[in-house]
């Protein structure tokens, strides 16, 4: 079976290369914006928007089997969205310096849920995990919310922060049961997944 990553970020190819399995990464194009926008019209919550994108993402590569190559029906397609959750609203991937510094100064010494939508689809059987992180960040200053967007850049990561770096400073407390999770990938569910479905892991090459 051929392993497909339906994404394109770098921090997802990451940990997934940690199983040391071969895969491929193919981008799912969805327009994001407006199937959150749909979404949300329709009364759905952050968890749910996360969901629907993550389904929505591996349902387009899955569609795309056919066309690509060294691919066969026998695909296994791994796809996922990550969204802040901060009381019932979204906040996505800033961009840019200035809308960090909004969502920092608007998480400063707050707690919110960080929600990791994950999805493996093959030709008959379809898995899925919505994981919620809730974290609470410390009360910091402007001038250390400034400092740290400058150390890290983490403008296109959700919420602002890169917890893989000093990201991790800026908490007070983390209530996970899986840290990777916050990285991109729930590993412990998705290993399990894998583990069930036959992979071999640690497999040596002779």
């Amino acid at each position: 079976m051929n392993i497909i990553l339906a994404s394109s970020s770098i921090y997802r190819q990451e940990l997934l290369g940690k199983t040391g399995l071969t895969f491929t990464c193919h981008p799912p194009h969805v327009d994001e914006e407006s199937l959150t926008q749909t979404l949300l019209s329709q009364g759905a919550s952050p968890l749910f928007v996360a969901e629907g994108l993550s389904k929505a993402k591996a349902q387009k590569v899955f569609s795309q089997i056919p066309s690509l190559p060294m691919t066969s029906s026998e695909s296994l397609i791994i796809a996922g969205d990550q969204l802040l959750d901060f009381q019932g609203k979204i906040l996505n991937k800033p961009m840019t310096h200035e809308v960090a510094l909004q969502q920092l100064s608007l998480l400063n010494g707050k707690e919110h849920n960080l929600i990791t939508a994950i999805t493996l689809m093959a030709a008959h059987q379809v898995w899925h995990l919505n994981h919620v992180t809730r974290l609470k960040m410390k009360q910091l200053s402007a001038d250390e919310l400034q400092n740290y967007l400058l150390s890290d850049l983490p403008y296109d990561c959700a919420g602002s922060y890169r917890i893989e770096k000093q990201g991790i400073i800026l908490f007070e407390r983390i209530d996970c049961d899986d840290f990777s999770a916050i990285q991109g990938i729930p590993m412990i569910w998705l290993s399990n997944r894998l583990k069930e479905i036959g992979y071999e892991f640690f497999k040596r090459q002779t």
